[in-house]
């Protein structure tokens, strides 16, 4: 019964498909990073951030189809569990070797083994204690296991990681040390805890706009400009419905400069300039990967045909489209301006300045009109995959395509970054601005909206 159990809670997390994408994306870091010298500074900060946000947001992954088919079996409460603890256990290793995987041509595989299956293994039952805290107690949790985590850094022999950085036995006998500890903790937790699915609050933005004595332009722009939305369809842990998050453009900006200062201090301190290949490929595809989120939600929580019926929708779609193309330059910007102190990732400062705010435009129009999907709430079922959603993919490679050959610009077209602007503006012309004039276009969107209506 155990062994079954285990195996479905596996499989509806973590479906075949899955697996073979992350195994091409480890074999992907592996061959473009392997045997470099400073990674094990790099895979300690790497895991540190891996274990504060997975005790900062601690607790079970239990999935709606759990609660509505798995938990109503009888089955003896312990398997459950325990079979939950795995699939966090697997979902956890996957995440630490990502990084993990450069440290096999450092030091033995079987050490490498062992360790990354302890960390796994932390990492689960961190989060299950988690979960029982609250307020600052896991704040203070979470940040005194990150600086035990990067102790190792200063040659502390305690550190769960010092195995990585050269304490090879001693880092191996803390680790299983602290490993047993936290497992007999979370086991103590895992007999209250509560399984329990629940749909997460988003973080509403309730600052009043004041819209009087300005004209449509102002009113749409600002409006644009007071927050994102970031969203989609989106499989966590097998579980497939839509997510949107609103967050305030203010404190999204604040976010992404913590975030741009941490990522050029870690370049700097360990100097992973000679990386750039890596640094360049991880910074494209999660500008690219946040450009398809925002266009996919742009559409998607708000009945936009509603506000076309204030003005004609390519006028309105021209103030909107220019609004949140302003916003994600904004937000987007400490990335740039970090990115220009590297000369090898020049060209990835130039896609985030020039090209962005055209392909979130270019990305968010196609959506609208190809496959536009309005939902009443994030309890919503999901429509079923259809030919319109691949369309919408295809379309959108261009963009992609763009971002890569500016980012390296040197190799593909074999000028430097100054002269490859041009080609950007051009690429910028083509892509954007028949969006912003066409009327006909906005037209075509109104119809298809408001003949589909809500999922």
């Amino acid at each position: 019964m155990l062994g079954k159990l285990i195996k479905f809670v596996l499989l509806t997390r973590f479906t075949k498909r899955l697996l073979l994408i992350n195994l091409v994306s480890l074999l992907l870091v592996y061959s473009l990073g392997g045997g470099a010298k400073v990674l094990p500074q790099l895979f300690i900060w790497y895991a540190s951030i891996v274990f504060l946000v997975i005790t900062l947001t601690g607790g079970f992954v239990v999935l709606k189809s759990d609660v509505d088919f798995l938990f109503v079996l009888p089955i003896r409460r312990s398997y459950m569990v325990f079979s939950l603890f795995l699939s966090m256990f697997v979902a956890y290793g996957l995440l630490l070797l990502y990084l993990g995987i450069l440290e096999l041509n450092l030091i033995p595989i079987t050490f490498f083994v062992l360790n990354l299956s302890l960390l796994s293994v932390l990492a689960a039952s961190t989060a299950a204690i988690a979960s029982s805290l609250s307020g600052w107690k896991r704040w203070a949790f979470s940040s005194s296991l990150a600086l035990l985590n990067l102790s190792s850094l200063m040659g502390f022999p305690l550190s769960p990681l010092g195995a990585f950085h050269g304490l090879l036995v001693p880092g191996t006998v803390s680790l299983s040390f602290l490993t047993l500890v936290f497992l007999f903790l979370a086991y103590r937790t895992l007999s209250n805890v509560h399984l329990l699915y629940g749909k997460s609050g988003n973080l509403v933005v309730k600052r009043p706009v004041n819209f009087n004595g300005k004209d449509a332009f102002l009113a749409v722009m600002l409006r644009a400009l007071s927050f994102i939305d970031i969203g989609g369809r989106m499989n966590v842990a097998g579980s497939v419905g839509f997510r949107v998050l609103r967050v305030n453009v203010i404190q999204a900006l604040g976010f992404s400069t913590a975030i741009s200062v941490v990522y050029f201090l870690l370049v700097k301190t360990l100097h992973l300039t000679s990386f750039h290949s890596l640094i360049i490929i991880y910074s494209i595809a999660a500008e690219y990967s946040l450009l398809v989120l925002m266009s996919q939600a742009m559409f998607m929580h708000e009945p936009i045909w509603l506000s076309f019926g204030v003005m004609e929708p390519w006028r309105f779609a021209r103030y909107y489209l220019l609004g949140k193309a302003t916003s994600v330059e904004l937000i987007l910007l400490p990335f740039a301006v970090v990115n220009l102190l590297n000369p090898e990732t020049w060209g990835v400062s130039l896609v985030t300045l020039i090209v962005s705010p055209f392909a979130l435009i270019y990305l968010a129009s196609i959506t609208a009109r190809i496959n536009p999907v309005q939902i009443r709430d994030e309890l919503s079922v999901p429509a079923p995959f259809s030919s319109r959603q691949y369309f919408t993919a295809i379309a959108s490679f261009p963009v992609m395509l763009v971002m890569i050959m500016g980012a390296y610009s040197p190799t593909l077209l074999g000028v430097n970054q100054v002269q490859v602007i041009p080609y950007l503006l051009v690429a910028d012309l083509f892509m954007g601005v028949p969006f912003l004039i066409s009327k006909s276009f906005w037209r075509g969107v109104q119809a298809v909206m408001i003949e589909r209506g809500f999922t």
